[in-house]
């Protein structure tokens, strides 16, 4: 549950309106940057990892209601300017195809693309001190359970169904506790906590794996 997949109409439009308004700004700060700093060299690098997160984000684990999304990977390899942007490129995509709805794209862009920030400045600050390929998998999940923590804070101040962002069309259903306590927030994070902190470390081991080959094949990819 890296994300909400809601469909249209469910979020009062006032929430969809800022998340748009604010992706939207952040998009453009990005850009910006992208420019000033002369880092067009990375549109193909951007296709690869839009493609890679595409993939990811289309397959469930199955046993939890959690995909891999890739996109802290995204930006350690990219950085949090193309990260983002990247992000945003893969919920649009996800959404066409019915992962979620249209007008959800901004908050789900915020939420994602948070990874990419906080997965590019963990790695940063960590690989200081530690190998690569652990600072990879701590940043990771660092911003795996950050991202969490946005969606708990999304469904509580818009007053969403907690159910809505399930995978219920995969089968899974949530807890008895927390149907009965579905206006309960805290019951909520109680119940997504685990399967976070489990996603979360999977999505870690792989990024960490994923780090440690290609600073072995492409090590100038990392720089």
């Amino acid at each position: 549950m890296s994300h909400l997949h809601i469909p249209d109409g469910v979020i009062d439009p006032i929430w969809l309106i800022l998340g748009y308004i604010l992706t939207g700004l952040v998009i453009f700060i990005c850009i910006n940057k992208i420019r000033k700093r002369n880092e067009e060299g990375k549109m193909a690098l951007l296709g690869v990892m839009g493609a890679v997160m595409l993939l990811a984000m289309s397959v469930p684990l199955g046993f939890i209601p959690f995909h891999i999304n890739l996109t802290a990977l995204s930006g350690i390899i990219l950085g949090p300017n193309y990260g983002f942007l990247a992000a945003f490129i893969v919920n649009l995509i996800l959404a066409f195809l019915g992962h979620g709805g249209i007008t959800v794209v901004g908050l789900n862009t915020l939420i994602v693309g948070s990874e990419a920030l906080f997965g590019w400045l963990f790695y940063n600050i960590l690989k200081r001190f530690l190998t690569r390929r652990t600072s990879a998998g701590i940043s990771a999940l660092i911003a795996i359970i950050i991202s969490g923590l946005l969606v708990i804070c999304v469904i509580s101040i818009t007053n969403l169904e907690p159910e809505m962002v399930f995978h219920l069309h995969e089968g899974h259903s949530l807890s008895d506790n927390l149907h009965q306590h579905s206006n309960s927030i805290y019951a909520f994070a109680l119940t997504v906590s685990p399967i976070i902190l489990l996603g979360g470390a999977i999505e870690a081991l792989i990024t960490s794996l994923i780090v440690s080959y290609i600073r072995k094949v492409k090590p100038d990819i990392l720089k």
